[in-house]
Formats: structure tokens, C-alpha cells, sequence
């Protein structure tokens, strides 16, 4: 284990003993040790909002401290602290079980509640790192342009297939204007904790002002192949009367173009034949 986290692990008066890596993404490490969750923001993490370890880790215990009173349930931070460079968030370990369809159509309604919250009425530091939190907004369409610069160089000519010409399409048409709410930022099943008939919602790194229908299309768009049932189930309990349909319509196009986008480059003989042949 890394002697800053270690250190981190020391100020939070927790026994590295027994610590079982769980992942992290980059810059970031997760350990399960006995019945806590900690997780370790280092310098240089892959940081979206823009707050630097300490304010992220600010922000993630905020809002886990103002959030269950307002309906959103998420697992509860235990301790958090820093030493100048990086920063650790505690939280209790939940034991979860797999994402059924019921937990996601309650997670549906958990979501709605969340949008529902205005965001300049968080409290005090909390509220201002949120308003403060880059917006999410163009992350998926960043994937999808990354996906087709790929394809460019590795299959050139499979724009000239229908699905390089829906890809254009898509990318010139832009994102609708949005909407304004807080949001989570990362609203899918790895984030959901099914311990009970509501999922727990962690990892709150990304929340911040910005389109709720980012979160909504994440819900249904970013596990891949959900049965349309399900899917409408989802919808219907998130309530058609708070959708924004262009909106919605354009994140969940964005999300079937970058999981069909990453099939092609997989499928396809590389150059221009087997490209044009796309769609």
C-alpha cells in the first residue's frame, strides 16, 4: 500500500490490516477494511469538477450529510480528512446485492427527488463546492467523438456507412439547451447499492449543476442492453411530466452511438473495405 495512504489511513485513526483494494480510478485508490469504505483523492487524480482532492472530498461528505433528509439515501461518511496534498472519505460499508429491475425503477424516483432540489439551497460550503463543480454535460459526447477519431484512423472510410452518417448527425446537431438541476453526474448501477428496496446512491464526485436528463439517460443508457420494459418502467417512474424529451432523446442517442461505436472498431477488418461496409 502507498505510504501516502497509509498516512491518510493513520489520521483517520483506521488499522490498515486486512484493507482489500476494491479499485479506483485514476489517482484515486478504494480499500474495504472491516466494516468501513475508504476512499484516498491524490494529487493529479482524474478530477472533472475542478476542486483539487480536498474540496472533492469536502463536497462527497456534504452532500452525504444533506442529502438523506431530503429524500436521497446514501451511505453514510464516517470521517474524512486530508494532509495538505491528498484526502480521504470514510463511509460505512453497505452490502449490496445486485441491481434488479425494482431497484432501478426506485432509483428512478430517488433521482427525481434530487432534481428536485434546487441548488443554491445546500448549506453553506457544501452548496458552494457544488455551484463551483464543473458542469457533466459533454462527457458522453466526448466519448462518442473519441470513439469516431479512433475509427477514423483505424477504419477509414466508416463514416460512409448509416452508422457513421447517424454519428455526424448526432455530433452537428449538438445538445439541446439544458436543464438546470443538481445532479449526480455518474447515476448508474455501480454507483447504486442495493442493501435494501431503495438503493444507496454513492460516489458523489461529479455532482454539480447541470442537465437532469445527463443523470436520467446515464440510468438507462449506461448499462448496456436493458430490456425496453424496463426501460419504460424507469421513465414512468421518473414521471414523463419532468422530462425534457429533446434532451433525454440526444444523451440516450449518445449512449447507443458510443456502445455501437466500440462494437465496430472491435468487429471490423481494418481499412477502407471493411469500414465502408459499416451501418
Amino acid at each position: 500500500m502507498r505510504k501516502d495512504t497509509l498516512r491518510l489511513l493513520a489520521r483517520a485513526g483506521l488499522d490498515p490490516e486486512g484493507a482489500v483494494e476494491m479499485g479506483g480510478g485514476s489517482g484515486t485508490s478504494v480499500l474495504r477494511i472491516g466494516g468501513v469504505v475508504a476512499k484516498h483523492y491524490r494529487p493529479g487524480f482524474d478530477d472533472w469538477s475542478g476542486l483539487g482532492p480536498a474540496g472533492t472530498a469536502d463536497k462527497v461528505a456534504g452532500l452525504a450529510a444533506a442529502l438523506p433528509s431530503r429524500g436521497v439515501p446514501v451511505p453514510h461518511v464516517m470521517a474524512r480528512t486530508d494532509d495538505g496534498d491528498g484526502a480521504l472519505v470514510v463511509w460505512e460499508a453497505v452490502e449490496a446485492g445486485p441491481l434488479t429491475p425494482e431497484h432501478r425503477v426506485e432509483a428512478a424516483r430517488v433521482l427525481r427527488r434530487l432534481h428536485g432540489i434546487p441548488t443554491g439551497s445546500l448549506p453553506g460550503e457544501v452548496g458552494a463546492l457544488v455551484l463551483r463543480s464543473r458542469r457533466n454535460g459533454d462527457r458522453i459526447r466526448l466519448g462518442v467523438e473519441q470513439s469516431a477519431a479512433s475509427l477514423d484512423s483505424s477504419h477509414p472510410g466508416w463514416r460512409d456507412g448509416g452508422l457513421g452518417r447517424r454519428t455526424e448527425v448526432l455530433l452537428a446537431a449538438g445538445e439541446p439547451p439544458p436543464g438546470e438541476s443538481l445532479v449526480h453526474g455518474d447515476y448508474f448501477s455501480v454507483n447504486l447499492l442495493a442493501g435494501g428496496p431503495v438503493p444507496l446512491v454513492a460516489d458523489w464526485d461529479l455532482a454539480s449543476p447541470g442537465d437532469p436528463m445527463w443523470d436520467l439517460a446515464f440510468l438507462v443508457g449506461a448499462d448496456r442492453g436493458l430490456p425496453r420494459d424496463v426501460v419504460a418502467q424507469v421513465l414512468d417512474a421518473y414521471g414523463p411530466d419532468a422530462m425534457h424529451h429533446a434532451s433525454l432523446a440526444w444523451h440516450v442517442e449518445c449512449w447507443a452511438l458510443f456502445w455501437l461505436l466500440r462494437d465496430l472498431a472491435g468487429t471490423l477488418p481494418s481499412g477502407p473495405a471493411g469500414a465502408a461496409s459499416s451501418g
